[in-house]
């Protein structure tokens, strides 16, 4: 604690006549500093990938520690309906936060999907941040085996057969059997 003394001398127009002094004191004190809390983020952004029809990926940790100290009061948005948050509000001062993100395949097609998650903490230096995140999904791979089968033709100028395989009509890559 710091304290300063002095005094103010209060004269007339013309600085001929002093009329009063009036003693001040002033206190500077170490009180405690406000420190501004902020935001962290690990991972910036998440990315899950699967199959289409297939299983759900597996959930996603984000960490959300308060370098700058402070109580850091935060809050996370998702619109997407395809992913989902553990958690999507909490306080941290020292500790780190860890919010489980996770998805559901579960009637969407094959392709990638794409959101952000918002993240705001009142009072906080950056806040909002936003983490992308983006979902892909393969068409599921196929294994087994196809029969063909058909009648000769009898007819004596017959060559022979081609037979086209092809994973799109027009498309096809012809074989010569």
């Amino acid at each position: 604690m710091y304290s300063y003394s002095f005094n103010i001398a209060v004269t007339g127009k013309h600085n001929s006549i002093q009329t009063a002094t009036i003693p001040v004191m002033f206190v500077v004190s170490s009180g405690g500093t406000t420190t501004t809390p902020s935001i962290l983020l690990d991972p910036t952004n998440l990315s899950f990938s699967g199959t289409a029809g297939g299983g759900n990926p597996l959930a996603k940790t984000m960490n959300l520690p308060n370098p700058a100290g402070g109580t850091l009061t935060w809050s996370m948005m998702e619109s997407a309906a395809w992913l989902a948050l553990n958690i999507i509000s909490g306080a941290t001062t020292t500790e780190t936060d860890q919010v489980s993100a996770s998805v559901s395949s579960q009637g969407l097609a094959a392709g990638t999907f794409s959101t952000v998650i918002s993240v705001a903490a009142s009072g906080a230096a950056d806040s909002p941040q936003q983490i992308p995140v983006s979902l892909t999904l393969s068409l599921p791979k196929t294994t087994g085996s196809a029969g063909l089968s058909w009648t000769a033709n009898t007819e004596p100028d017959l060559a022979g057969y081609k037979i086209c395989i092809g994973t799109q009509s027009g498309l096809n890559n012809p074989r010569s059997r």
